[in-house]
């Protein structure tokens, strides 16, 4: 027996878009032979420069639909000539043209970049002068203004579940650079909220989708105070400050140097103190990318 004609039959191939998002495809190509053909050789005969497309082929038009299943029968029941349906899918196929099922764990994450705008008092202008009077005192009501909270939300999903990890990194600040989303935070200027997670079981494949809740600062995280107080050291002991003629003790926040000691003038820029509320951990190790 020999494979005489293959054709692809006149404007038979049909297209659509299914509304899951996968588009599929058909072609009929009639296969005719010498002698009685079985639909086991229709499905892969060729001829003519003609040939069935094998599984997992791409369509000519769109080589994103792959075929996904050959089927042959006898046309009008005639024992040498074969109509054969070939179908087509964006969705992937095993080689037995079966529709292969999707890993979870292969998803790219869902990244959103959320921000609000809050309120928050504060001490120091853009030009880092204290927010005093001209007298150098704190006004009476904290003024306030407005900044950009940037809110970035990170969902993967993930084989296993590292609580001691999560517990570790909660409320941390990164210590290095890291790369998330192709954007490159700089040291410093991310923070870990509480991450969650949740347990999922999704083709024969258990996983945790795990979010990330993850603060921007351009700042910085650390806390910077003016150093001010109504006492200041006397060796090892703590003394009251008292200015002025006669001495007496002072009544408002005096400006300290940094060591202790009062300022010479309740308008001297008093040192600015810094402190690190949050512990530092290194992101990289997330591999966000």
């Amino acid at each position: 027996m020999a494979i005489t004609s293959v054709k692809l039959v006149g404007q038979s191939s049909t297209s659509k878009r299914e509304s899951g998002g996968a588009r599929t495809a058909e072609e009929t190509y009639l296969v005719k032979a010498d002698a009685a053909l079985s639909t086991v050789a229709a499905e892969t005969a060729s001829a003519g420069g003609v040939s069935i497309p094998a599984i997992g082929a791409g369509h000519t038009d769109d080589p994103e639909r792959k075929v996904t299943n050959v089927s042959a029968e006898h046309k009008d029941g005639h024992p040498m000539i074969c109509e054969v349906k070939v179908e087509y899918s964006t969705a992937e196929a095993n080689a037995d043209g079966s529709d292969k099922q999707e890993n979870p764990l292969d998803r790219p994450p869902d990244i959103d970049w959320g921000g609000s705008d809050v309120t928050e008092s504060y001490f120091r202008d853009t030009a880092d002068n204290p927010v005093v009077t001209s007298a150098g005192e704190p006004f009476e009501n904290f003024l306030e203004r407005e900044r950009g909270e940037r809110i970035l939300t990170v969902t993967r999903n993930e084989a296993a579940l590292d609580i001691n990890l999560l517990e570790d990194y909660k409320h941390a600040v990164n210590s290095d650079q890291f790369v998330i989303d192709g954007v490159p935070i700089p040291a410093g200027m991310a923070k870990m909220g509480t991450a969650t997670a949740k347990r999922s079981r999704e083709n024969e494949t258990d996983y945790y989708a795990i979010t990330y809740p993850i603060k921007l600062n351009k700042a910085g995280w650390k806390h910077k105070v003016d150093d001010r107080g109504f006492n200041e050291k006397d060796g090892d002991t703590l003394k009251e400050i008292v200015k002025g003629t006669p001495p007496v003790k002072v009544d408002k926040p005096w400006p300290l140097n940094g060591s202790g000691g009062a300022c010479a003038t309740a308008d001297a820029l008093p040192y600015v103190l810094t402190f690190e509320p949050y512990f530092e951990k290194p992101f990289s190790v997330f591999a966000f990318s």
